[in-house]
């Protein structure tokens, strides 16, 4: 399992008071967000793609590279915004560049969409191909890129890693979506949320859809509950997720300036669980 995606923590999407921190608030900016969660040894902090009123994660990647030296930076993008996967290879690989091999992406959708399942399949099997492959040709039902290399290349051949799946749903009804995520896709892990018995279920039937001879990584995505967070956090673990990422105050809007309280709390669970892991 690549490093890389066994512990995250998503950041809302943000709006233009997440570089600045306001006096009359307890709250904190970019830079010291990402300098807190790489001393807490968590593995990525995930930026996510924001409605058209917000900040797109792109440069805030740069803005966060910039200030850390460990840190895994993620970027979350949601194929049904518009964003072409040539469009994205190129960014991953930027930052991948500008961190000597610490970028990585999410290709997500909610699930509740009729063709979110085709759509997440073929925008992460050509971002993949992308990544990995000299040249790519490709008519696929959403997206075309003829004889397109991505230049420059990432730090490594096997490319910056890639993981899909859905944010509102532990797997969709048709197992049959998770090989092909997993399998004609190449995600290096399958994404769910859910509670510990929605995990567990996603994992049987993720098991159940890969062939015999693969090992399905499976990330829990989502948010922590109020009371008894570290608890919840080890019985994600224990119902089958190899991997997790923790969401910071998800409603889905671009925001402002980040609360340092409900950061500290995050990672105050956060990190004994990346000691843990080794993240």
């Amino acid at each position: 399992m690549h490093p890389l995606i066994r512990l995250g923590l998503e950041l809302p999407p943000l709006g233009v008071g997440a570089g600045r921190r306001k006096t009359d608030s307890d709250s904190i900016a970019l830079g010291e967000v990402a300098r807190l969660v790489e001393d807490a040894g968590i593995g990525t902090l995930w930026l996510t793609e924001a409605a058209p009123d917000g900040f797109d994660p792109v440069p805030l990647a740069g803005f966060v590279a910039r200030r850390t030296s460990r840190l895994g930076i993620g970027i979350v993008v949601r194929p049904s915004r518009g964003r072409h996967p040539s469009v994205v290879a190129r960014d991953v690989t930027t930052i991948d560049l500008l961190t000597d091999g610490r970028a990585a992406v999410a290709v997500l959708e909610d699930g509740r969409g009729p063709l979110d399942v085709d759509r997440v399949t073929e925008a992460t099997a050509i971002l993949h191909r992308l990544l990995t492959e000299d040249e790519v040709t490709v008519a696929g039902q959403f997206y075309e890129v003829a004889e397109l290399t991505t230049r420059p290349r990432p730090v490594h051949s096997h490319g910056p890693p890639v993981i899909a799946g859905f944010t509102d749903q532990p797997l969709p009804s048709d197992s049959r979506s998770a090989e092909s995520i997993l399998v004609g896709a190449s995600a290096a892990a399958y994404v769910t949320g859910g509670d510990p018995p929605d995990v567990a279920a996603c994992r049987a039937r993720l098991d159940g859809a890969a062939p015999a001879s693969s090992d399905p990584v499976l990330v829990w995505r989502g948010g922590l509950p109020n009371d008894a967070a570290g608890e919840f956090a080890t019985s994600i673990f224990q119902a089958g997720a190899d991997g997790m990422i923790f969401v910071l105050d998800d409603d889905g809007e671009a925001g402002g300036a980040i609360e340092r309280a409900a950061l500290q709390r995050l990672i105050d669970v956060l990190g004994p669980i990346g000691d843990g892991l080794g993240a």
